[in-house]
């Protein structure tokens, strides 16, 4: 199943899509490379699931950001042309090798394994990170795809990974977060794994590294879309954890959203590999250390990650408590419910 051109609905539907053939050769080549990766996944879920008059785009927008809309009969999801600049450029060889360090915060066995998937990666691992990027991010908005077409209303909708503090609150919208995040999770976990095999890695250890690296790439990219980062440069006003709440605004506070992904990663990950033992406390101290290098790498005096400690240390019990009740919510919302049904699978995969 083709995807719709832009002259099918451009003369339907005001786009704002980024003209990028303007730019370096070197910029031009991350876009395209981004558009066709999108692209390529619309094309595959879409006719999986017989969905018709797709199409994906560049919004311009130097904000970090990612949405999905249906209007009409047209089901659209764009990523912002800030996303791809802040992944790829930001990601560069001197990052990774900052990365090799974190293997001294865990015992030997894993220490050692770091060293065997760095190698195995080799020039392919800023490809693998970006990658999971892509994958985390286009099966969210492809689940609010399928969560526009799978509900009882005729509306259209449009949700977007930003949100201002004038939104409002539904439990229906917390909900649907709450299923594309894990439904994603579970994606990006096997794409990792895949990875794995690929490489030729087989200890266990080497596998929790991989998944690390994976789960770190998943929260890095919702901490650009949620703290709205701009391209090039950061609005330090944005880099920092807004107060925790629950029952307010179209989306669930992001700790509320990356303690769901962090739990449900391990809980997956345990269950598809037995020897595995993922560790809570080993995965927080892994994924928070990679997702803190980069974002100093942004700006040297960046200290958003100690406060999103504090915040989390602060609120724990009312973050497991709400997350438990998005779950008991969302297996009764009729979108989710009709998918699950449809899917034949286990909640959010």
């Amino acid at each position: 199943m083709a995807l719709l051109k832009t002259k099918e609905i451009s003369d339907q539907i005001e786009l704002n899509e980024f003209d990028y053939s303007f730019l370096s050769p070197e910029l031009t080549s991350i876009y395209r490379a981004y558009k066709s990766k999108f692209q390529t996944l619309f094309e595959q879920y879409s006719d999986a699931w017989g969905l018709e008059n797709c199409y994906f785009y560049i919004k311009s927008s130097d904000v970090c950001n990612a949405s999905a809309t249906k209007f009409n009969e047209f089901n659209l999801i764009n990523i912002t042309n800030g996303y791809p600049i802040l992944m790829n450029k930001k990601l560069q060889s001197d990052f990774f090798k900052n990365v090799l360090f974190i293997a001294l915060i865990n015992d030997k066995s894993i220490n050692d394994a770091y060293v065997d998937v760095f190698e195995k990666f080799g020039n392919n691992l800023i490809e693998f990170i970006n990658n999971c990027s892509v994958n985390f991010t286009f099966h969210h908005e492809f689940r609010h795809i399928l969560q526009f077409n799978f509900s009882p209303s005729n509306r259209n909708f449009d949700f977007s990974e930003n949100f201002s503090s004038d939104s409002k609150f539904k439990m229906a919208k917390h909900a649907w977060e709450y299923d594309a995040d894990r439904s994603t999770v579970y994606r990006v976990l096997r794409f990792a794994y895949q990875t794995f095999v690929d490489l030729g890695l087989s200890t266990p250890e080497q596998l929790k590294c991989v998944f690390y690296l994976a789960l770190s790439s998943i929260i890095l990219t919702k901490n650009l879309f949620y703290f709205n980062v701009i391209n090039d440069h950061t609005n330090r006003e944005k880099i920092r954890p807004n107060g925790f709440y629950t029952k307010m605004y179209s989306h669930p506070h992001a700790l509320v959203r990356i303690v769901n992904v962090l739990s449900y990663f391990i809980d997956c990950a345990n269950d598809d590999h037995e020897n595995l033992k993922m560790d809570l406390q080993e995965t927080i101290n892994n994924v928070l250390k990679i997702n803190k290098l980069y974002f100093e790498s942004l700006h040297e005096e960046s200290n958003f990650t100690n406060q999103f400690v504090e915040q989390w240390g602060a609120h724990s019990n009312k973050i497991n408590s709400y997350n438990n009740e998005l779950y008991e919510f969302s297996i009764r919302n009729k979108s989710i419910k009709s998918l699950l049904e449809f899917n034949g699978t286990r909640f959010g995969a």
